[in-house]
């Protein structure tokens, strides 16, 4: 029962950007979740684990496999893309698709800025993206 909804907005595309474990899935969640109550949103935030990955193919080589919600507020509709590894985020982030227009950064409080986090914060930069 995959039913499309009608946003009244446009869509706005942004991803989680992190390293490894440092939480960018259930911070996803949770804003589905906290989205639920204040706005609408296209999935439910206990079933973002047990979705299946989407993968989408860049010049008919490589793939990204990511998650992605849509959910919309008072004043936008987003798409918020959660890749499954680091690779996939730099995938995403040099071949500009899909198209991102903004990133939300996950650092663990533990970890603090591992190789990998300040990798897609130097790509972010090098690729223009407009927010993080």
């Amino acid at each position: 029962m995959d039913e499309k909804r009608n946003y009244r907005h446009e869509p706005l595309t942004i991803s989680t950007l992190g390293g490894t474990g440092h939480g960018k899935t259930t911070l996803t969640a949770a804003i589905a979740k906290v989205v639920s109550r204040i706005g609408s949103t296209q999935i439910k935030e206990a079933a973002m684990d047990s979705q299946e990955p989407l993968h989408h193919s860049i010049m008919g080589r490589m793939g990204i496999s990511y998650r992605a919600i849509d959910y919309e507020t008072s004043g936008r509709h987003y798409t918020q893309i959660d890749c499954l590894s680091h690779a996939d985020n730099v995938k995403m982030l040099i071949s500009g698709s899909p198209a991102v227009y903004g990133a939300i950064l996950v650092v663990s409080v533990v970890d603090g800025v591992t190789e990998e986090t300040a990798t897609q914060i130097r790509l972010t930069s090098q690729t223009r993206l407009p927010t993080i």
